[in-house]
């Protein structure tokens, strides 16, 4: 890391004064301050600091939201893809990968497809079933218009499978 002496502050200059402070940041953002010649701590303006925490909530949108201890697969999947679509986040591609069967099976390792197209048209009982069985939950996620059911079919075993494919992607 390379330091500028101008982006140096004293420990005990920020007990004093702040105008002196804010002026040099003002300056020379960011501000490395050292305590008994050590960095410690960065100072940088709000804006900064916001466009920072803007950019890491959109780069976090975009990978796998943290999982919860103990949180239950089909809980993760339910919040982890109303998220993504909330969002905005899957591409149509993705959305039509989420649709293939193969692709369910060779990636996710899941029996039916992980998303089935929903027609409001039709009652949403006879949509859920698969082979007289409900598959998918009563959730109807929606994106640039088109509406999904979500597979219900997921067991413990498939969370690496759904979370590599959600890192990968």
């Amino acid at each position: 890391m390379i330091i500028l002496s101008e982006q140096i502050v004293s420990w005990n200059d920020l007990g004093g004064d702040p105008a002196p402070i804010f002026e040099k940041l003002r300056e020379n953002s960011p501000l490395i301050v050292f305590q008994e010649n050590l960095p410690k701590f960065v100072l940088i303006p709000m804006e900064e600091y916001e466009s920072l925490i803007s950019r890491s909530d959109s780069h976090q949108n975009r990978r796998s939201p943290a999982e919860i201890p103990g949180e239950k697969i089909g809980s993760f999947i339910r919040r982890t893809m109303q998220r993504l679509f909330a969002g905005h986040v899957l591409s149509q591609n993705e959305i039509y990968q989420l649709c293939d069967q193969d692709y369910c099976r060779r990636v996710l390792h899941q029996t039916f497809p992980v998303l089935k197209r929903y027609d409001p048209r039709r009652p949403l009982s006879e949509q859920k079933k698969v082979n007289g069985y409900s598959r998918y939950y009563d959730l109807i996620l929606s994106q640039e218009g088109e509406q999904f059911l979500l597979s219900n079919h997921w067991i413990e075993t498939k969370r690496p499978a759904f979370l590599a494919w959600l890192n990968g992607r």
